[in-house]
């Protein structure tokens, strides 16, 4: 499934925000005792970005392209300018038999989430050491031609697009003449 990707845009803010939750269900009982449940194998997120000094031309992108996704209905693939790159993250281990493997991100080898989207034309893989040819299916699976031996650590670099959708609306405000910015909006990753 290919999605589309939104706007390359200059005039990003600094200070946008990324906010990680997981749906978890706490129980109480009379002696205290905690008891807990995760919903989700993996966070939500939600994003936090805003434009400034944009022109008229960059702002009919973004509507347009709200528009195309048809605002909340469709997921699409979002850029982020300081997030967006995996070196040297282990997605797996051969056993000899496995071909196919997902691609993860890494939060400093404590915690993998699966990534869905690579920047075409970034992905290299290592079996060990050794770089290593493979075909990227859909959903950022990597398949060998062979099965990697038992025990190989199979390595990647590449770079990734958030797969995201809006939650609600837009708005941007004219600033001066010709110049707008995009108010704070909110993305949510959509799996």
């Amino acid at each position: 499934m290919t999605l589309p990707i939104f706007p390359d845009l200059p005039g990003m803010e600094w200070g946008n925000t990324k906010t990680p939750s997981f749906d978890v269900v706490v129980q109480k009982s009379g002696s205290k005792r905690r008891k807990t449940l995760s919903t989700h194998a993996y966070p939500e997120w939600e994003l936090e970005c805003s434009f400034t000094a944009l022109d008229k031309t960059q702002i009919d992108k973004i509507a347009g392209f709200f528009m195309l996704v048809h605002g909340q209905l469709k997921s699409f693939r979002w850029l982020d300018m300081e997030d967006f790159k995996q070196a040297g993250v282990l997605f797996g281990i051969g056993d000899g038999v496995t071909q196919r493997f997902q691609l993860v991100r890494s939060w400093a080898d404590l915690f993998y989430e699966p990534i869905y989207d690579v920047v075409d034309g970034t992905l290299i893989v290592f079996e060990g050491e050794t770089r290593s040819a493979v075909t990227l299916e859909d959903d950022a699976v990597v398949c060998f031609a062979v099965p990697p031996a038992d025990g190989v650590k199979l390595y990647a670099d590449f770079h990734y697009y958030w797969r995201v959708a809006f939650p609600e609306g837009i708005t941007w405000q004219i600033i001066w003449f010709n110049l707008y910015k995009w108010n704070s909006f909110k993305l949510e990753v959509a799996r």
